[in-house]
């Protein structure tokens, strides 16, 4: 997943349903590095006052020989059609939060394992990093 801060732009045609080209100007396209390959979590809305936003879409898109590619209706959104005109932007969606929450769980969970001992892992272990050091004969090497 990649991230832009201040991204926003507007279709420059129809996004029918369905549709996985991008149809935003250029130069908007190109402020997300499509030759750098990655992706990116979009919303597309009709107004940028949520107050009077009727509906969205969460998008995420992937480039493929520099062009932009769409997967419709994520986190639970649907695949609509929107207008010219309907506002795109790149903003952190809740579904991309959770998963940050959970992949930050895992990490902890496993840092408190190495901070313990590492389970298996004796207490006196030689370290490379984050690798123990075995001999020949996969024993830990020990001080």
């Amino acid at each position: 997943m990649r991230y832009i801060n201040n991204w926003l732009t507007q279709l420059t045609g129809q996004l029918l349903a369905g549709a996985a080209a991008l149809p935003v100007h250029a130069d908007a396209l190109a402020r997300l590095g499509p030759a750098g390959g990655g992706e990116y979590l979009l919303t597309i809305t009709s107004s940028l006052d949520p107050l009077q936003q009727g509906a969205y879409e969460i998008v995420r898109v992937t480039f493929a020989s520099g062009a932009a590619v769409l997967q419709r209706g994520r986190e639970g959104t649907t695949d609509q059609s929107w207008p010219a005109g309907a506002f795109i932007y790149a903003s952190v969606t809740a579904g991309h939060l959770a998963g940050m929450t959970a992949a930050l769980a895992d990490l902890t969970s496993r840092v408190a394992a190495l901070e313990g001992g590492g389970g298996n892992l004796p207490d006196n272990a030689l370290m490379f990093g984050a690798d123990a050091l075995l001999d020949e004969q996969g024993r830990y090497l020990t001080t």
